[in-house]
């Protein structure tokens, strides 16, 4: 496949460099960026990143400390989000080992997205399957566990996606085959500009039902500070990039 290079400039950490990007000439696609964070972020610090180039915000609504619990000040982040520019969609990051189970965990985020007015129709949200020792050593377990969670997801009319990458999904489901879910993967090097992976889908590996990283998102960078906020950094498919958002669906 024969591609050309498109040089993105970003200003992160007060430095100004190159990000390359490869966009495929048969498919004339366009890459975008997102950032992703869990922490309360003003819209003042939102708005600067959004003028840093990113487009979507990826925001953590549910933490698995203790047995996890909705994360405090959740839903006025997502609208700080919005407030800031961003087009928005949560990801829940559940606790798989606690007291309550994945139905229970889900139905605390549906409620306080009710609460706040954020329940909107064919919502996309992301589930975090990743960190296999914070996972019981029980593969079919597991998968009851984030089936449960799916499941649920459907009957509320929100698609969900899945974050995790194939190492894994293979120690904490057995490489179990899940299809009709899009894929959010990640793969860094470590904390910092300097240990992003490439800002490209070339590292992609398919492994159970994923098996192309067209329509994927990636997370290729960590723990970045700017603009008074900790952040992750993400590359998707624009054309892929068409969910139902906040940025969209607050506004009308």
């Amino acid at each position: 496949m024969k591609s050309v290079v498109v040089l993105a400039f970003v200003a992160l950490l007060g430095v100004a460099f190159a990000v390359q990007v490869e966009t495929a000439q048969d498919s004339q696609q366009k890459f975008g960026y997102a950032i992703d964070l869990a922490n309360f972020t003003s819209a003042s610090s939102y708005s600067c990143l959004r003028q840093k180039g990113y487009n979507y915000a990826f925001v953590g609504m549910y933490h698995p400390k203790g047995d996890g619990s909705v994360l405090p000040r959740a839903a006025q982040n997502i609208r700080n989000a919005v407030a800031g520019g961003f087009l928005v969609q949560p990801y829940f990051y559940p606790q798989p080992q606690g007291r309550k189970t994945g139905l229970q965990q889900l139905d605390e985020v549906i409620q306080t997205l009710a609460t706040n007015n954020l329940l909107v129709n064919n919502l996309q949200m992301w589930l975090k399957v990743t960190d296999p020792i914070k996972w019981a050593n029980n593969p079919q377990g597991n998968i009851k566990f984030i089936a449960e969670i799916l499941q649920a997801a459907y009957r509320f009319n929100i698609n969900m996606g899945i974050y995790t990458n194939w190492y894994d999904w293979q120690q904490i489901t057995g490489n179990w085959r899940l299809e009709g879910h899009k894929l959010w993967y990640w793969n860094v090097y470590g904390e910092g500009v300097k240990a992003e992976s490439p800002a490209n889908f070339n590292d992609f590996r398919a492994f159970a039902g994923f098996t192309s990283a067209d329509g994927a998102m990636k997370q290729f960078g960590i723990g970045l500070y700017n603009c008074q906020a900790q952040f992750n950094r993400n590359l998707y498919v624009a054309a892929n990039a068409k969910s139902a958002a906040y940025g969209v669906a607050l506004h009308q």
